[in-house]
């Protein structure tokens, strides 16, 4: 199992549903984990 740690450009990527992004993520196993931080988290309420 591997824990992937999103960044705040990364998470960015996400939320806007970009593609490249989000078929990296879906081609991920099963047993690994994408994350992101109570930092990133934060800067995304306060932008």
């Amino acid at each position: 199992m591997k824990i992937y740690v999103l960044d705040t450009d990364i998470a960015g990527f996400v939320q806007n549903e970009n593609l490249a992004v989000i078929s990296h993520i879906k081609a991920l196993s099963e047993d690994d984990s994408v994350v992101t931080t109570i930092v990133t988290f934060g800067e995304d309420l306060g932008g």
